[in-house]
């Protein structure tokens, strides 16, 4: 039944028949609507950003591609990749191949290639989606024509270093972890208890978690940013041990992320070779099908205190080799260097010495400490355990707020905005970005002519040429086994030795081998009584010299 105005209760009468607090309400309602609109709107400029990016810097093509990320999704898919299939693709074959199946599937179905490059630029549009957010929320507090230059010059820094950009549209995987790490790391600073200095919510450190823990199951290098996490959360606030029960609410979601993206991949390696990360760690796991010892000396990196100190400044131009293969410049890490020094002297000689005109303050310092010690945590994680510098690309996504902050927190507010401009455009112009190998588009992704080959042939991989990319373009009936890569070599005595000496022993059809010349693999073949009887050339669009495809014969005894 309608109620007239006499009936209905006397706050409706007053507000014209509108409860109290309505207006208000309707009110957060549009105030939301806008909210997820203006997200909506940033987040599809990062897509278009970032897929303009990827149609510009042309094709992938770097050494990880041509090795790995197509070959092993399509193994693993096809039920091959550890039988009867052997280490195809060298030690990488071991690799969780869970995030390059999308891009393996996209291959397959012949998807055009800037469609392609498009997809696996969306990693990086994510990052930068959450990198606005985050550095919303780090500038919040501030004027908002500060705050606007602030947030703007902090993302522009942070998503054109040196490894970031070099990686956009490519394999390397190194984009989606990033990703996953500064959505972990928006997720507790955004649910405002950092600030507060309470207790942060079981399921904000669940989740952030989770998304650590997915991001290092993906790729275990990423296992260095779950960690640094853990280390801000447990010095976040004093004394530590109130920390203490939101650290283990933070590792559990680790474990279940982790559970969640390689927990399967690690259940099948402890089965096959009772290693649960095979080859790696086999000095602690000693599993019999490789040696009881480290799989890879440690070559990149500091290995003197001299250089570990030195180590931010070596960033800037580093010497090939020392913590990447190819040639870069980047200023963003010395320059944070400098920039933490010279802030630390003005605070003090604020507080000492004389008095400066005022610069400004944030009043959210909680979340801002909370940053940069999982950014100091995460680099001086990164620095021993793996000195490489495409690992760095969250870390890099960060160093732009970090340097708009203290660029700001040591200046007069007068100056902020124009030095924080100039040092932005200086930053990016003094960065030149690695280059890991790229190709102009073409029809398809992989454009290879390859000769004739028998089917059910045994093809022999015998140097540490990438070049298990052209495996799945083969007869499906043939066996692929690396003889002499970067972890097989006939001169060792494992269990993964025995199986591939014992296979090519058995072979009773054909044999080729597959090699990049000028890189020759006779002395693998001699060990197991083979030799070249005739070779062909196998073109590609991936390297810059044709591949060899080998017919090989039994050597008389």
């Amino acid at each position: 039944m309608t109620q007239t105005a006499e009936h209905r209760p006397p706050a409706a009468r007053r507000f014209g028949g509108v409860f109290p607090g309505s207006k208000r309400i309707a009110g957060r309602r549009k105030a939301h609507s806008r909210a997820i609109f203006r997200d909506v709107a940033i987040l599809f400029a990062c897509v278009l950003g970032t897929c303009i990016v990827a149609l510009t810097v042309r094709q992938d093509a770097n050494w990880d591609l041509q090795n790995y990320h197509f070959y092993d999704p399509w193994a693993w898919l096809g039920g091959r990749i550890f039988d009867p299939d052997i280490a195809a693709a060298q030690l990488q074959t071991f690799h969780n191949p869970l995030l390059d199946v999308p891009f393996y599937a996209m291959v397959r179905a012949d998807v055009d290639p800037r469609v392609i490059a498009c997809v696996l630029a969306l990693p990086t549009a994510g990052a930068a989606f959450l990198l606005v957010k985050l550095s919303e929320r780090l500038f919040g507090a501030l004027p908002r024509p500060t705050r606007g230059v602030l947030i703007v010059a902090a993302c522009a820094i942070g998503l054109t270093g040196a490894m970031g950009r070099s990686q956009i549209a490519t394999t390397m995987n190194e984009w989606p972890g990033a990703m996953f790490a500064l959505a972990s790391v928006y997720a507790l600073v955004r649910s405002g208890k950092l600030h507060a200095g309470s207790d942060l919510s079981r399921w904000a450190l669940v989740g952030a978690g989770f998304l650590a823990g997915a991001a290092s199951g993906l790729k275990l290098t990423a296992g260095t940013y779950a960690l640094a996490l853990a280390i801000a959360l447990l010095f976040r606030r004093m004394p530590i041990r109130a920390n203490l029960g939101e650290v283990v609410t933070f590792c559990i979601g680790v474990l279940a992320g982790l559970l969640a993206t390689i927990g399967f991949w690690c259940w099948e390696l402890w089965a096959r070779y009772g290693n649960p990360i095979f080859p790696y760690a086999n000095q602690w796991f000693r599993s019999p099908w490789w040696e009881a010892a480290p799989l890879l000396p440690r070559t990149f990196g500091p290995h003197a205190l001299r250089e570990a100190l030195l180590l931010p400044f070596e960033l800037y131009s580093p010497p090939t080799g020392f913590v990447a293969e190819v040639k870069y410049r980047d200023p963003r890490f010395p320059l944070l260097c400098l920039l933490a020094f010279a802030a630390a002297i003005v605070t003090l000689s604020r507080r000492w010495v004389v008095r400066v005109p005022d610069a400004i303050r944030f009043t959210n310092g909680r979340e801002w400490t909370f940053v940069g010690t999982f950014f100091v945590a995460a680099f001086a994680i990164w620095a021993y355990v793996h000195s490489i510098a495409r690992y760095l690309v969250p870390l890099e996504s960060i160093s732009g707020a970090l340097i708009v902050a203290l660029i700001a927190r040591g200046l007069p507010a007068r100056y902020v905005k124009p030095m924080v401009a100039l040092a932005a455009i200086a930053i990016i112009a003094m960065t030149k970005p690695a280059d890991w190998g790229r190709v102009r588009f073409a029809e398809h992704w992989f454009e290879l002519n390859v000769p004739p080959i028998d089917d059910h042939a045994l093809v022999l991989l015998a140097s540490g040429a990438p070049v298990a990319y052209v495996l799945p373009f083969l007869p499906a009936s043939n066996v692929n086994i690396g003889i002499a890569t970067n972890l097989a070599n006939p001169k060792l005595h494992n269990r993964l030795q025995d199986a591939i000496a014992g296979r090519i022993a058995g072979h009773a059809g054909p044999i080729y081998s597959l090699a990049q010349p000028p890189e020759d693999p006779a002395l693998a073949l001699d060990f197991y009584g083979l030799e070249k009887a005739s070779c062909s050339p196998l073109s590609t669009n991936m390297a810059s010299r044709p591949l060899e495809l080998c017919r090989l014969v039994r050597r008389a005894k």
